[in-house]
């Protein structure tokens, strides 16, 4: 794991809604709807994001509030620390098979007591439900075709080993399946209050 950079929140922010926005999961209509609801582009607000305009930043704020919570101590952000710290990383492949898995039902069940992103992977086609399995089949499909996506988050406790995933379980999944791309981009934040965060 190669430590690139310190990164703006406002760079993690876009990250998230540029691999949710699609998402086959009520996730990507949720953005979707955000941005209906305010009557925003896009285009201009996701796929062609200006990360240097206060305006678009504090819009992209507001639309990850409005579908995950973020800001609001809610969904996915619930007992989030405020002060995180955000780096850049990459990584390969095999180093993320040693990721943890959000403290999430629909991911540890798969993986087991470890969470491990190994443990998801070997186990992932005995999920019942299918729709995991299918999402980390399609990902993977792309992935053999040249398909490339929005950098991982994750968060770390600062002074400790254990990194988790915190948005794109599926594609770190299909990464270790595939074994591609070679290089892959994370944001990790970490704070000494990250033990707080529900999913942690």
């Amino acid at each position: 794991m190669i430590n690139m950079r310190s990164a703006r929140v406002d760079e993690v922010i876009l990250a998230f809604l540029q691999a949710e926005i699609d998402s086959p999961t009520m996730r990507g209509s949720i953005v979707t709807a955000g941005l209906a609801h305010i009557r925003a582009d896009r285009g201009q607000l996701v796929d062609r994001a200006d990360l240097s305009n206060p305006q678009q930043n504090y819009v992209r704020q507001w639309l990850l509030g409005y579908a995950r919570g973020y800001g609001l101590n809610q969904y996915l952000f619930t007992s989030f620390p405020s002060d995180t710290a955000w780096r850049l990383f990459t990584v390969i492949p095999p180093e993320l098979e040693s990721f943890k898995y959000a403290n999430d039902q629909g991911w540890t069940e798969p993986s087991g007591p470890t969470r491990l992103v190994a443990a998801g992977v070997k186990n992932v086609e005995q999920i019942q439900a299918g729709e995991k399995v299918e999402n980390v089949a399609g990902i993977a499909t792309r992935l053999r075709g040249g398909d490339r996506f929005p950098p991982l988050i994750a968060v770390q406790c600062a002074g400790a080993a254990d990194v988790v995933l915190m948005e794109g379980h599926t594609r770190a999944t299909a990464y270790v399946l595939t074994g591609l791309p070679d290089v892959i981009e994370v944001f990790i934040g970490t704070s000494e209050r990250m033990w707080d965060w529900v999913f942690i």
